[in-house]
């Protein structure tokens, strides 16, 4: 007795184990079951799921959630969004479940995944135009779009593919291929073919290789394995069939009862003759309406081409104010283009566009036109003019070879721009006739100011003063010269040089006179035109350089002066005064020189930014004589 009561009490100790651990595992099922299951996925991953305009979720993943809602009784909240956000949501703790999920060695650390239910294919798609890309060696140095988040990134990078730009979704990536951003990109292939049909661009990129071939799990956190176990038994109660109707849903039927081997050889060997000749009846069919559409396109094209071509053709004549006409080789009119422009009505009334010619010598130079045009395939332009309704009308002909030894003549009524040229020009010539009389006058008034100076000069007892005086007058004739110049030049701008200084020295042999000194000058001038600011400065300094020699180099009265003007070899043109005299005493600076002259040579190189330089003409001795350079910029 006590032996069976003690085996009865062992038997007690297994079923109060069973007991607690049926207890324990309830206790969680109904922890599970008192809260709302939150799943995250991906929101744009069609057809398995997307957004509707709403926001709300579509797609074979919602239809399979609410079937398994319907079937566990457990309600389900699904949340859709970004892959990337969707993992960070799922990580944060926020859901309990992610679906659309890969499984990879970095995330079985997080994870637990139940069986893969779909097989996903992740190619690379590459341009077209990459023709050169064949392996993924070749992708080096090129972008790579990817989905933030995605598996693929880790994949891409194993095979040393760095180059990687991230996308928030699918879509975005296949726009961006669609704007000409990207040329290639590696997108699941399902949500592929989705977006590139729909944006039209499944013709302009090809498959370069299948990445690797990944599948669809769902995956709930480590610390929650019942919540998988009930996932995998919830989905595993829902019929095969249901699953074949959602897929069929998205995907369209695409499987059909197939007959049986028996009813197909007896239906085959039945209906041979019949089928043969339906066959060959729709293949000549399908040959036929291919061509007959092929021809149908082409000579839409061709209609499409035609019309686009005349609406724009139309567009320019009506845009330009000419008038356009089609002519032969003898000139005859075939057509007119812009019939409604001013003057048409004499201008169109013609046959021939000869009868539009007043004299034989343009009709002559217009016919050579035809044939200079047709020979050079170029533009020829002739003008003419006449007279219509009273008023002189000038016209410019642009004569252009077409096709077919035809021409087009563009005439264009220039009689505004003639009459505006022909106001410019005697506007001009009435400024210029103005301006030529103020040089007169002006180079009158010096004149007249140096003719006082000279009658002043013979009053005068002093002789240092008469030489002050004939030093300002020869300093009033130089720029008196240089009004004379202009008013004797068709140039008003500018002065020729040479014929300048030539004509300063024939006035400076009276002033040598005065101090009895028989000074030869000698002239090497090139014709450099000078504006009118810089050719005075060079004749005051040309002034002051021949005074200072007649004045203080020649101790007798034998002397020479050499006057050059030219280009320098560094692209400045350079003045140099040269004389035979004594040369300068030692230490002379002409900078710390209070003469009026030095003062003034000085004063204008600064001004014109010109380099004075001074040095011995020559190594003789004692008349070395002075050489002054002055360098101007071009």
């Amino acid at each position: 007795m006590k032996e069976s009561l003690y085996l009865k009490k062992l038997l007690l100790i297994p079923l109060l184990f069973f007991f607690v651990a049926v207890l324990f595992s309830q206790t969680q099922i109904n922890t599970v079951q008192s809260n709302i299951i939150t799943v995250v996925m991906d929101n744009n991953y069609p057809p398995f799921v997307m957004q509707n305009p709403d926001g709300s979720l579509k797609g074979i993943l919602v239809d399979q959630w609410n079937m398994w809602q319907e079937t566990t009784g457990f309600r389900v909240q699904l949340i859709g969004m970004d892959w990337a956000k969707a993992q960070e949501f799922m990580q944060a703790g926020k859901a309990d479940i992610i679906d659309t999920i890969f499984r990879t060695p970095e995330r079985e650390k997080l994870y637990n995944f139940t069986k893969p239910y779909q097989r996903i294919d992740v190619p690379i798609y590459v341009h077209k135009s990459l023709s050169a890309v064949l392996s993924y060696d070749d992708l080096k140095g090129f972008k790579i779009a990817v989905k933030q988040g995605d598996a693929c990134i880790g994949q891409l990078r194993t095979l040393g593919l760095t180059n990687i730009v991230e996308y928030p979704s699918y879509e975005s990536i296949i726009l961006a291929a669609r704007e000409g951003i990207e040329f290639v990109f590696c997108v699941d292939q399902p949500p592929a073919q989705y977006f590139m049909i729909k944006y039209n661009l499944f013709k302009d990129y090809r498959i370069l290789s299948i990445l690797y071939t990944g599948f669809f799990h769902r995956a709930v956190a480590k610390s929650n394995p019942e919540l998988l176990k009930l996932i995998e038994e919830g989905f595993s109660r829902i019929p095969a069939s249901t699953f074949t109707y959602i897929n069929e849903k998205w995907y369209g039927k695409s499987n059909y009862p197939v007959l049986s081997p028996t009813l197909v050889v007896i239906l085959v060997s039945a209906g041979a003759c019949v089928f043969i000749i339906i066959v060959v009846l729709i293949i000549t069919a399908a040959v036929m309406r291919k061509r007959i559409q092929e021809q149908t396109a082409n000579l839409n094209k061709i209609l499409v081409a035609l019309q686009q071509e005349k609406a724009f053709s139309d567009a320019v004549f009506t845009a330009l104010p000419d008038i356009f006409y089609i002519v032969d080789t003898k000139g005859t009119i075939l057509d007119i283009k812009q019939k409604d422009k001013p003057y048409t009505n004499y201008l169109t009334d013609k046959m021939n566009f000869l009868q539009m010619l007043d004299s034989e010598e343009e009709k002559t130079q217009f016919l050579h036109f035809l044939a200079d045009a047709a020979q050079k395939l170029d533009v020829q332009i002739q003008n003419t003019k006449r007279i219509i309704n009273g008023l002189m009308h000038y016209f410019e002909l642009r004569i252009a070879p077409s096709s077919n030894n035809l021409f087009i003549v563009v005439v264009r009524d220039i009689t505004p721009e003639i009459q505006i040229k022909k106001a410019l020009e005697t506007s001009l010539k009435e400024k210029e006739a103005l301006l030529k009389e103020i040089h007169h006058r002006v180079k009158n008034n010096l004149q007249i100011v140096a003719s006082i100076l000279s009658l002043q000069i013979d009053h005068m007892q002093n002789d240092t003063d008469k030489l002050l005086l004939e030093e300002n007058k020869n300093r009033i004739i130089s720029i008196a010269q240089i009004h004379e110049h202009l008013y004797a030049s068709e140039n008003l701008s500018s002065i020729n040089m040479a014929e300048y200084i030539t004509s300063l020295v024939d006035e400076y042999h009276s002033y040598t006179y005065l101090f009895n000194k028989n000074i030869a000058y000698e002239l090497a001038l090139e014709p450099i035109t000078f504006p009118i600011d810089k050719a005075i400065a060079v004749g005051l300094i040309i002034n002051e350089l021949i005074t200072n020699a007649v004045k203080y180099a020649f101790p007798d009265t034998n002397g020479k002066i050499t006057i050059t003007l030219g280009y320098d070899t560094d692209k400045r043109i350079t003045l140099l005064v040269e004389d035979n005299g004594k040369g300068l005493p030692p230490g002379f600076n002409p900078e710390h020189i209070k003469t009026l002259g030095y003062t003034l040579i000085v004063s204008l190189c600064k001004q014109h930014c010109a380099q004075l330089t001074l040095a011995p003409a020559s190594s003789q001795h004692p008349n070395p004589g002075l050489k002054v350079s002055i360098s101007f910029l071009q």
